[in-house]
């Protein structure tokens, strides 16, 4: 290596410890009365006009009223099934809160991009997911939804990367590039199994548990929550009982790292002609409630809808 190549390389990666140490913060404590004055300080401002009060809703008002919303350095996780709708509602979680101004990061490490905007293009249209991927039988009306649909997601504040196998030093690299871009409120990895620890262990369980506690800590430092897709194990393939935390697959420290814990079940998948039926259980909810939530699944559209939807 020349030692020009060789210094700027030493700058570079100095420079990215200097803006790592900027996100984290110093190593020095917070005293009780500072803290406590802080916090009652940010509750007369939340008392005095309570849409100052940050946080995002994912698009589901029940589990938005158990949970109170995605708050600033959670760590959340949404486990399922392969094909019971991981993607489809992280993505419908992405896009509520890009309607509500939000600047989302979404690391894609199984599925190409122009695959998520077909699903997503679906999801906001309404226009089947079917006719996007093979354009036939497409109408006047169809080409409209779909005109909408673009200028719509147009304008989120919406980054999605589709590398394969991401470590989580990568992924929080290029999160925080966006943060330093221009801001940062959600970042979404779909999925964990995709995920190259940054360590090499023969152990699946302690190869995990370290890929979720880089993402817990990089919610914190990047003082955004993070969302991330997790399968179950194939025991919580039964149309009769929901998944529960015990199916996490290779479990790891996901369930005590986890802050909430999204889990879905469609005992309609089961049936010869699925009849939407599903649901997505609060599994865990450090600041919550726990409990089931019923959802109806729009295969065609690929997306899920609250209970009662349509009627």
């Amino acid at each position: 290596t020349q030692p020009a190549v060789w210094v700027a390389e030493q700058a570079s990666a100095i420079a990215q410890a200097a803006k790592d140490f900027e996100l984290t913060g110093s190593d020095e404590g917070l005293s009780a009365s500072r803290a406590v004055g802080d916090e009652v300080a940010a509750l007369e401002q939340r008392i005095a006009n309570p849409a100052s009060a940050w946080r995002l809703t994912t698009g589901f008002p029940d589990v938005d009223r158990k949970v109170l919303g995605m708050e600033r350095g959670e760590y959340w996780l949404l486990g399922a099934r392969p094909s019971m709708g991981k993607t489809a509602m992280s993505l419908q979680i992405a896009a509520a809160a890009c309607d509500q101004g939000a600047r989302v990061s979404f690391f894609s490490l199984e599925q190409r991009t122009s695959r998520i905007m077909q699903r997503m293009l679906s999801q906001v249209s309404q226009v089947e997911f079917a006719a996007i991927r093979t354009a036939a039988n497409f109408n006047d009306n169809m080409v409209r939804n779909i005109n909408r649909a673009q200028d719509a997601i147009g304008k989120w504040n919406l980054t999605i990367r589709d590398q394969p196998m991401m470590k989580p030093s990568a992924i929080r690299a290029a999160a925080a590039r966006d943060k330093s871009r221009h801001g940062l409120d959600l970042v979404i990895v779909d999925h964990l199994h995709h995920v190259r620890p940054d360590e090499r262990s023969d152990s699946r369980y302690v190869q995990v548990s370290s890929i979720s506690k880089a993402f817990k800590a990089m919610a914190k430092d990047l003082d955004c929550p993070v969302l991330l897709c997790a399968q179950l194990s194939r025991d919580a393939h039964d149309a009769s009982r929901p998944p529960s935390l015990r199916h996490l697959r290779d479990a790891g420290t996901l369930e005590e790292d986890c802050d909430v814990c999204l889990l879905i079940h469609r005992p309609g998948y089961y049936m010869t002609d699925d009849d939407g039926s599903a649901q997505v259980a609060v599994a865990k909810a450090r600041d919550g409630e726990v409990g089931p939530v019923p959802l109806v699944w729009r295969s065609k559209v690929l997306r899920f809808e609250n209970k009662g939807y349509g009627r």
